[in-house]
C-alpha cells in the first residue's frame, strides 16, 4: 500500500539532485503501471519537465529521434539492446568505415577511466577520445536524439560495463536501486554524486543500515504502508521503528555509496526486469522420474533456463520402451532423443507457468548437487552462487547465441 505521500515524497527527494530542469523534454517509455515509471513522471512534473510518452516499445528508436530528448528512465534490457544495436550497426560496416568503428570501440574502451571515474587520461588518450567522438560517437549520441544529458537505469541490475561504455561515449547513465515497497527510489547517483558500478547514495529524507547479516534496510517517509490485508506478511518485513527489510544484500562504501551483492529472497529477476522464483519450478521439475535435480538459472539474462540432473534408471526404462540401448550415461546425455524425452518432461510440468517463467533451454547434468561436494547447504538446500560458477561455462553455452554483445572492461 503506497500513500499519496510515500509517492509525493519520493518524487521530490529523488530528482531533487538529478539536475532537471524546465527545458528538458523526457521520453516516457516503460508502463506506467511500474512504480520506477510511474514516479520518474511525477518527478519530470514537479520540476517542469515537459513529458512525451511512447504508447509502444517498438517506436522507441523512431521516438528518440522525433522528440530528442534531454532525459529518460529506462530498465538495464534497454541499455543491453542499444548496446548490441550499436555494435551490430558498426560490424555491418566494411573497409575503412569498420576498421574506424573497432578503432573508436578501442578507444572508449581506454578512455573509460577518464569518462565515467573521472581519473587522469593521457594526452594520447584524450586526442584520441576527440577523434572518435568526432567520427563515431557523435553519430551514437545522433542515434538517440543528440540531446541527451542524462539517463537513468532502474529496475534491475545495470552490467558495469555497460555503464561504463555509455559514459565513455558521452551518455551518462545514473544507476538507483529501489522497491515498489518503497515508491521505489532509496539510492541513486545523480549529476552532484557519481560513482559508476554502484547504485548511489541515499536520496533526501531516506536512510540506510546494513544488517548484521548484510541485509539492506530502508527507512524514510517513502516506505510503505504494508502489504494490503497482509498483516503477517508486513510484520515479517517492516518493523515497529519503522525499518523496512528489503531482502536484498549489499554495503555501503567509504564514499556512502550503496553496493549491492546479492538477493536474500531467492528471486531470479530477468534483463526484461521479470521476477521468477526458481524454487517452485524446481520442485515440480523433480517430480519427475527423469529428473533428480534442478536448477533454474537466469538471473540478469534474457529468459530463464535449467540445469538438470538426470534420473539415468528413469530414461533407461524409457528407452527400453523404445527399443533403445545406451552402454554409457555420457552417451544418454549426449543423445538427441534423450534431449527431446527431457524437454517434453519440461514443458509438460511447466505448461501452468507464466510463458516469463518457463525454461526455454537446459543443460543435463550426470553429477548431482551434493553437501560433500559444496554445492549443498547442510539442509540440503541449493547453493546458487557455488553451482553457477561451478557450471560457469555450460550456462554460457545455453545463451552462447542469444547474448548481446558487451563492452570489454578495463582492467
Amino acid at each position: 500500500m503506497l500513500s499519496q505521500a510515500n509517492l509525493s515524497s519520493n518524487a521530490h527527494d529523488f530528482s531533487e539532485d538529478f539536475g532537471m530542469l524546465p527545458s528538458d523534454v523526457a521520453l516516457s517509455l516503460l508502463p506506467l503501471a511500474h512504480v520506477y515509471e510511474r514516479t520518474i513522471d511525477y518527478g519530470y512534473i514537479f520540476r517542469g519537465v515537459s513529458v512525451a510518452y511512447v504508447q509502444q516499445m517498438e517506436t522507441v528508436a523512431q521516438a528518440l529521434l522525433e522528440v530528442r530528448p534531454t532525459t529518460m528512465a529506462a530498465v538495464p534490457r534497454f541499455y543491453e539492446k542499444t548496446y548490441a544495436n550499436i555494435i551490430g550497426k558498426g560490424h555491418r560496416e566494411t573497409g575503412l568505415k569498420r576498421k574506424i568503428f573497432d578503432a573508436a570501440i578501442r578507444v572508449a574502451v581506454e578512455a573509460v577511466p577518464w569518462r565515467a571515474y573521472g581519473k587522469a587520461a593521457s594526452a594520447s588518450v584524450r586526442l584520441r577520445w576527440q577523434f572518435a567522438d568526432w567520427i563515431v560517437y557523435s553519430k551514437i549520441r545522433a542515434g538517440v536524439g543528440g540531446k541527451i544529458r542524462t539517463l537513468s537505469s532502474g529496475g534491475g541490475p545495470l552490467a558495469p560495463e555497460l555503464a561504463e561504455f555509455f559514459w565513455s561515449v558521452g551518455l551518462p547513465v545514473y544507476q538507483g536501486y529501489g522497491l515498489t515497497e518503497t515508491s521505489p527510489v532509496v539510492t541513486f547517483n545523480s549529476p552532484k554524486a557519481n560513482k559508476v558500478g554502484t547504485v548511489g547514495r541515499p536520496i533526501p529524507n531516506v536512510q540506510v543500515r546494513i544488517a548484521e547479516d548484510g541485509e539492506i534496510l530502508v527507512k524514510g517517509s517513502c516506505v510503505m504502508q504494508g502489504y494490503y490485508k497482509k498483516p503477517e506478511q508486513t510484520r515479517q518485513v517492516l518493523k515497529p521503528d519503522g525499518w523496512f527489510m528489503t531482502g536484498d544484500i549489499g554495503r555501503v562504501d567509504d564514499d556512502g555509496y550503496l553496493v549491492i551483492t546479492d538477493r536474500k529472497k531467492e528471486l531470479l529477476k530477468t534483463s526484461g526486469g521479470k521476477f521468477v522464483a526458481p524454487a517452485p519450478i524446481e520442485n515440480a521439475l523433480k517430480t519427475s522420474p527423469l529428473i533428480t535435480n534442478a536448477m533454474v538459472v537466469g538471473d540478469g539474462r534474457k529468459f530463464v533456463s535449467v540445469l538438470v540432473v538426470v534420473n539415468f534408471a528413469g530414461i533407461e526404462a524409457e528407452a527400453r520402451k523404445a527399443g533403445k540401448e545406451f552402454s554409457m550415461h555420457a552417451q544418454m546425455l549426449g543423445d538427441s532423443w534423450v534431449r527431446e524425452l527431457v524437454a517434453h518432461e519440461i514443458d509438460r510440468l511447466t505448461a501452468s507457468l507464466a510463458q516469463y517463467e518457463k525454461p526455454k533451454r537446459f543443460a543435463l547434468l550426470e553429477q548431482d548437487f551434493t553437501y560433500a561436494g559444496g554445492e549443498m547447504t547442510y539442509t540440503f538446500k541449493l547453493k546458487r552462487r557455488v553451482i553457477e560458477e561451478l557450471y560457469r561455462d555450460t550456462i554460457a553455452r545455453l545463451y552462447a547465441d542469444v547474448e548481446e554483445p558487451r563492452p570489454q572492461r578495463m582492467t
